[in-house]
């Protein structure tokens, strides 16, 4: 078992990077790689409802037969939860980037292996060329994507520590920062006092 573990992380150590493709840090890539999806989920949603509402209401004034609408029905509405289930997805992805949490970004991992490997199952299923292609290129894109999200889970991983270290060491130099501010504050308002005191003594004694 601790054999196949370290063969497990070694394996994704080798698909580990430093950068992503455009120069930006492994955090910004995770961010526009979810911003993207969540576009892409956005728009699914809104063409498959549009739609699924346009030809129910077009084929019910128009009769149509029910087996036609039924068809219509689950290919928009597969459309549409597709949508859901993908504005999920990323909003586990960047809400995983934004606050540095690396079980979110496996989880996020798990299942976009699971629609890579139904999108490969779809590729044999193609039939025709430009369908074939576009999944092809699909899939280039998303193995890339799965390198960038895996290399900043390992790098959060890595650096869980050292994070903690830090986020404790920022922590106690803020509690000292704001002793020192009421310090500063409490010794002020003592000098106030003395001041008032002894003004109010000068005309007590004229």
């Amino acid at each position: 078992m601790g054999e196949d573990s370290r063969n497990s992380s070694s394996c994704c150590g080798r698909l580990r990077i430093t950068r992503c493709c455009c120069g930006c840090t492994l955090k910004t890539g995770c961010l526009i790689i979810g911003s993207l999806h969540m576009i892409w989920a956005i728009v699914a949603i809104g063409v498959g409802l549009g739609l699924l509402v346009y030809f129910n209401i077009v084929g019910q004034s128009l009769g149509w037969h029910r087996e036609a609408l039924t068809t219509i029905n689950i290919s928009f509405g597969g459309l549409l939860a597709g949508g859901v289930a993908q504005c999920i997805h990323s909003a586990i992805l960047i809400h995983g980037t934004r606050k540095g949490k690396a079980g979110f970004l496996f989880c996020w991992e798990m299942f976009y292996i699971i629609g890579m490997v139904l999108t490969a199952i779809g590729l044999v299923l193609q039939a025709g060329l430009w369908g074939i292609v576009s999944t092809v290129v699909g899939l280039l894109f998303g193995v890339y994507f799965y390198i960038v999200v895996n290399s900043y889970r390992l790098e959060l991983m890595a650096g869980g520590e050292n994070s903690n270290i830090e986020g404790k060491a920022t922590s106690s130099h803020a509690m000292a920062h704001y002793n020192q501010n009421m310090h500063r504050q409490n010794m002020y308002h003592q000098n106030m006092s003395h001041i008032q005191q002894n003004l109010h003594n000068i005309q007590q004694k004229y």
